[in-house]
């Protein structure tokens, strides 16, 4: 009975022993600009839909290889659904820049659709590990609910991984997807003043 024992907690102790450890990771928002000057939207500021890249449709976090391949690691995942995160992150990103409150992450409740839109794809997004990680993405601001385009856009943006771990790779991913806030604040700021009422 002894021997039994102490088989099965070997066994136990080797099944430990062989799982992978496992990473989740998430996106953040930028801390909020100390200088940032108000900007009123009657009916709110709406980001998205959005569009990824298809390589982005999975679970695991994806880097890229030689010869339009793609490496996908079961160790290493998102915590959710990135395509989610990156429009809380555009969008919380947008409300502290803007300093407004009425922004609006898609999906929305489509009884109290935004004023303004941001419809955003993500062309290409990604880069190998210790690399350049690249973003390139075209968006259109629509007035009337989403109904009239007003300007459209399209910019590329690139950051260097600080190692080749999986962290530094999604701290740049983290640091393009704040880059593409800046740029969308500009555009708005730009293209949207009319609707400020001075």
């Amino acid at each position: 009975m002894r021997w039994l024992l102490l088989k099965l907690l070997l066994l136990s102790l080797c099944a430990c022993a062989s799982t992978p450890n496992i990473h989740r990771y998430t996106l953040h928002s930028a801390p909020a600009p100390a200088n940032a000057s108000p900007l009123s939207l009657a009916g709110g500021l709406g980001v998205g839909p959005i569009e990824l890249p298809e390589s982005w449709r999975r679970g695991e976090v994806v880097v890229w290889g030689g010869d339009n391949q793609i490496i996908a690691d079961g160790r290493h995942l998102w915590a959710g659904d990135p395509k989610l995160a990156v429009s809380r992150v555009l969008a919380a990103n947008l409300s502290q820049q803007l300093q407004l409150d009425d922004v609006w992450a898609h999906p929305w409740d489509v009884r109290a659709k935004p004023q303004h839109q941001i419809l955003l794809v993500i062309e290409t997004f990604g880069g190998q590990l210790g690399g350049t990680v690249t973003l390139q993405a075209k968006w259109r601001l629509m007035v009337e609910q989403g109904t009239k385009p007003m300007v459209t856009e399209r910019h590329v943006f690139s950051a260097t991984a600080s190692d080749k771990t999986y962290g530094a790779y999604v701290a740049a991913v983290n640091q393009l997807v704040n880059e593409l806030s800046s740029a969308l604040e500009q555009s708005v700021r730009s293209h949207l003043k009319s609707d400020q009422g001075t």
